[in-house]
């Protein structure tokens, strides 16, 4: 069964994290994608 989210954050920078985490405190199911190490630089 296919997952519903209201975003997704391509990216899991401090950006990236940052907007995913803002918007899940507003109520947003929230996904992220990363191909690598969470933080960014």
């Amino acid at each position: 069964m296919p997952q519903k989210y209201d975003l997704v954050v391509i990216g899991a920078g401090m950006g990236g994290v940052n907007a995913a985490n803002r918007a899940a405190r507003l109520g947003a199911r929230v996904a992220v994608v990363e191909r690598g190490k969470v933080g960014g630089t």
